[in-house]
């Protein structure tokens, strides 16, 4: 078998894989119980968006099998040569995973698939990510609620096709009494043609109504390698369903 037909081969066989999480996750009975996550995003050199669900199969958060479905818009901008080039990128998955029982904390782990599709304008000759693309996606996700003083998040996501990767840890401690948290945040995220960091600061105000928490972050973004760098401002709403 040739080179070609072999490596043609492996790629059928990694999107087989792919697509099997999200129809094995549509096939599992779901109950009424789940969990709404939103943002958005805007940085210097671009903005981003996304909607996500997640749903236990046995209708329990935090304990056992749950489907996670999301879909997100980014848009961003880069110089080449004389050029600004302008991207726009759409984006919808969906995994199955596992959340461990943790006591007054959350622990979870998903596999799932992923459809990307990228527009540049103007299109580089070169540019492999323009058009359609579907990913194999590998997350984690877990924080802890100390003493009801501190809130601790950590995540991870890998897309290694790509060899991409988003990570991003808080630390907030509770305002005296009140219902907000404040801290610093780190986030990190690139893939084999760039990476860069984010590092600034959260506000969390939790139960802004029944089962609704609000986010607000901002900060300074650094383009590693001697990039361009500016502020971000963002907004995040996670809201449990019962």
């Amino acid at each position: 078998m040739s080179a070609t037909r072999r490596h043609h081969r492996r790629l059928g066989l990694i999107r087989a894989a792919a697509l099997s999480v999200p129809l094995l996750a549509l096939a599992v009975p779901v109950r009424a119980d789940w969990l709404g996550l939103a943002g958005v995003e805007g940085l210097f050199d671009g903005g981003y968006a996304y909607t996500t669900a997640i749903i236990p199969n046995d209708g329990e958060l935090g304990n056992g099998w749950a489907q996670r479905y999301r879909v997100d818009y980014t848009q961003y901008e880069y110089p080449d040569n004389d050029t600004t080039v302008k991207g726009r990128a759409t984006g919808a998955s969906a995994a199955l995973g596992y959340q461990f029982p943790v006591q007054d904390g959350w622990l979870s782990t998903y596999v799932g698939a992923a459809w990307y599709h990228t527009r540049l304008d103007p299109e580089p000759d070169d540019s492999d990510v323009v058009g359609g693309r579907l990913r194999a996606v590998l997350d984690m996700d877990a924080g802890r609620i100390i003493d009801e003083r501190w809130i601790l998040t950590g995540g991870v996501s890998v897309t290694p096709a790509d060899r991409a990767y988003w990570t991003r840890g808080r630390a907030m401690r509770r305002l005296g009494d009140s219902r907000y948290y404040l801290g610093p945040e780190v986030l990190f995220h690139g893939d084999r043609d760039y990476d860069a960091v984010h590092r600034g600061l959260a506000l969390q105000m939790r139960e802004v109504r029944p089962g609704l928490d609000m986010v607000v972050k901002t900060g300074h973004k650094q383009i590693r390698d001697g990039g361009d760098s500016g502020g971000y401002l963002g907004l995040e709403l996670v809201r449990h369903f019962r």
